[in-house]
């Protein structure tokens, strides 16, 4: 069945590639979740995912010292999908940026320990090259939800902030933003743990 599944999403990414004109509308089912609406959202629809779930987000923050939260549990649900056999991918930001005035080249690291959770816990997880900023803060589930908007996963972005967010429900969409993630140029995945940049600070 899920063979069928796969050979169905490829036919369909085709489609959408070769077939449909650019300026061609898609048929979705479109959801507010901004605000506090977001998380019970994404919570929910985590726990339900039966097949795959992609991200791409740019600060996924959490603490050494705070192990709970909104952000937190989101990145456990990613955990616990990949434990019951959910295919999951989590591409995050690692970008480098120059001060201005000291000319001083600066990392964004605030990543860093969802990272190492993830990667521990088997997900497969990769950083996007550090020269290429990824400023989304996109989810695909099942190849038909698609979650996008200006939400963090970090806990004022997810209880304190005006944030947008928008739930669409279309494959012919997923494809369209699954093709835009593949595109991502990631960095060499290391051969373990303890090769990653902040592994020995981060624990």
């Amino acid at each position: 069945m899920r063979m069928v599944r796969v050979l169905l999403f490829c036919f369909a990414a085709l489609l959408v590639q070769f077939c449909l004109p650019a300026s061609a509308g898609v048929e979705a089912e479109v959801r507010d979740i901004s605000g506090k609406k977001y998380f019970d959202a994404v919570h929910l629809a985590f726990r339900n995912a039966e097949d795959s779930i992609y991200v791409a987000m740019y600060d996924m923050r959490i603490y050494a010292d705070r192990k709970s939260g909104p952000q937190f549990d989101l990145v456990m649900d990613l955990i616990a999908a990949h434990k019951r056999g959910v295919k999951v991918k989590v591409y995050l930001d690692r970008s480098e940026s120059q001060d201005q005035t000291t000319g001083k080249v600066e990392i964004h690291d605030g990543n860093a320990l969802a990272h190492d959770l993830l990667q521990r816990a088997g997900v497969d997880v990769r950083y996007v090259v550090p020269t290429q900023r990824l400023h989304a803060k996109l989810l695909v589930i099942d190849e038909r939800t698609v979650v996008d908007g200006s939400a963090n996963w970090s806990f004022s972005a997810l209880t304190e902030n005006a944030e947008s967010s928008t739930m669409v429900i279309s494959q012919q969409y997923a494809i369209i933003k699954l093709q835009w993630m593949w595109k991502l140029k990631l960095q060499k995945k290391p051969d373990s743990a303890d090769d990653l940049p902040h592994s020995k600070t981060v624990r």
